[in-house]
């Protein structure tokens, strides 16, 4: 699964973080961009992420919960929902028990 963020403003957004919300009800998040620095997107550009069964944000070990949403955090702490995540990560869930 592939998730992607594109800034369709004029001005620059620098995104920090992708996170996500857990079935047990917590959320977490891993920081993006060289050195943990964030991610700027100018007008247009776009930030891309696979996520597999073997990506950090897919399972949460010690509390033993798989994710269920994704979303980015920019540096003003504002959250952009990834479009059709929950449906999305369902279907990797169900090809991944097949």
């Amino acid at each position: 699964m592939k998730v992607e963020a594109i800034n369709m403003g004029r001005r620059p957004v620098i995104l920090t973080r992708l996170g996500g919300y857990y079935a047990d009800g917590h959320w977490s998040g891993i920081y993006i961009g060289k050195h943990n620095k964030g991610y700027q997107l100018g007008e247009n550009e776009k930030f891309s992420e696979d996520i597999t069964e073997m990506h950090p944000m897919f399972f949460d070990h010690e509390r033993g919960v798989a994710i269920i949403d994704l979303w980015f955090e920019d540096t003003l702490g504002r959250r952009y929902r990834v479009k059709n995540a929950r449906k999305h990560i369902r279907q990797l869930i169900k090809q991944n028990d097949a």
